[in-house]
């Protein structure tokens, strides 16, 4: 499809007779093209904006009931699991929810991310000790080795999520 921008000029001699007409003709395509791949963007984030807060209102119920559920407990090791099966579940999905809720808020503008350059001090030690610990049977050395070198990175301050 081809759009257009049309401008038709009346040309006139010295004695105000018509003599002709002048045409410019500007492609808008490319600009139309834009304009709607913009306006597709502004609806997928006022979706995905909704789309978070519909999904975060049943998480409190959850999580409550949960809690309930921990309260009653009747000591029943597979009710127990589920629990804590659960419990894990919920805090995952909560945690997805809030980064869609972030991300609804950087591209509405509500959050603007800054750049800054900055140094972590013992980030590698503690990133692979980690994992390791999670993976050695109980009472074995850690299987990392610290390191006193620093890392440089270049982040984005304040929204780290690192627990």
């Amino acid at each position: 499809m081809f759009w257009a921008n049309v401008i038709i000029t009346a040309l006139f001699d010295s004695e105000h007779r018509l003599r002709g007409f002048a045409k410019v003709t500007r492609d808008m395509t490319e600009r139309r093209r834009i304009e709607a791949l913009e306006h597709g963007e502004r609806k997928m984030n006022e979706f995905l904006a909704m789309l978070g807060h519909e999904l975060r209102n049943p998480l409190a119920p959850i999580r409550n009931a949960l809690d309930l559920m921990r309260i009653d407990s009747t000591g029943d090791s597979k009710h127990e699991w589920a629990r804590s099966v659960i419990d894990r579940q919920l805090t995952q999905l909560t945690r997805l929810v809030d980064d869609l809720l972030d991300v609804g808020r950087i591209t509405s503008g509500k959050i603007a991310l800054h750049r800054s350059q900055f140094t972590i001090h013992g980030m590698p030690n503690r990133s692979t000790s980690i994992p390791t610990r999670c993976m050695q049977p109980p009472g074995e050395g850690a299987l990392a080795r610290s390191s006193r070198a620093a890392v440089e990175c270049r982040a984005f301050p304040g929204t780290s999520h690192a627990q």
